[in-house]
């Protein structure tokens, strides 16, 4: 990804992504707007993934767990940790739609603490993003969550419990410490498969519905279908 700002007429670059610049063939795939954020004209270049918005396996969770995980390293905190801003490909789950994020950034006015793909997220307008506000919400999508077709193993529905019960445990004491413990926890489990819990706060079939419409807003498709449960 890289970032371009525009200050005294002039646009400059505050992050690049040299490949990008220099591989036209690259540069193709790569998805471009432009927009106003906080008072300078920016423009935003990142690459399109194809993939799904809903996890489908613990791996894909401990995919998106690391993604956060690196950008928390360099000190960037994302601040719209959602299921709508995951993307869970082929080649690996990516994180999307860095509007909020930064390294000294603010809810904006506007910002939603319940949403159907998100649940109840951290923080209120103008208070401060930290990377405790990233994991919570990360977490709570993580809540959302099931184990498929594991009803009858006692052990495997108790570690699921557990683990999140744990991670937000160790969340309140260090957030430091959640991200390797959760990721070294998933290993042992990558390939159980996970669905949307019917017993959520929105409803399986309710958020579901709300991905639909997203979809249709973004590709200005017209079926109205609702989804499958």
């Amino acid at each position: 990804m890289f970032f371009k700002d525009k200050k005294d007429g002039e646009v400059t670059k505050f992050g690049t992504d040299p490949q990008a610049e220099k591989d036209d063939e690259k540069r193709k795939d790569w998805i471009q707007w432009l927009f106003s954020f906080r008072g300078q004209l920016q423009v935003i270049s990142v690459p399109f993934v194809e993939g799904e918005h809903i996890p489908k396996t613990i791996s894909n969770l401990q995919q998106i767990t690391h993604e956060l995980h690196t950008l928390h390293t360099v000190g960037i905190k994302h601040g719209d940790i959602r299921l709508w801003n995951m993307v869970f490909a082929k080649d690996g789950a990516k994180l999307l739609d860095f509007d909020f994020s930064g390294r000294n950034v603010y809810y904006p006015d506007g910002y939603a603490q319940l949403l159907p793909d998100a649940g109840m997220r951290p923080g209120t307008k103008h208070e401060e993003i930290t990377e405790a506000c990233d994991i919570q919400a990360l977490l709570t999508v993580f809540s959302m969550f099931e184990l498929k077709d594991c009803h009858d193993d006692i052990k495997l529905l108790a570690w699921w419990s557990n683990t999140k019960s744990m991670a937000y445990k160790k969340l309140l004491k260090d957030s430091s410490e959640v991200f390797s413990w959760m990721i070294e926890q998933f290993e042992p489990h990558s390939e159980v498969r996970i669905e949307i819990s019917n017993h959520t706060t929105r409803k399986k079939l309710a958020i579901l519905e709300e991905m639909n419409r997203s979809k249709m807003r973004k590709t200005t498709e017209l079926d109205t279908k609702s989804p499958e449960k």
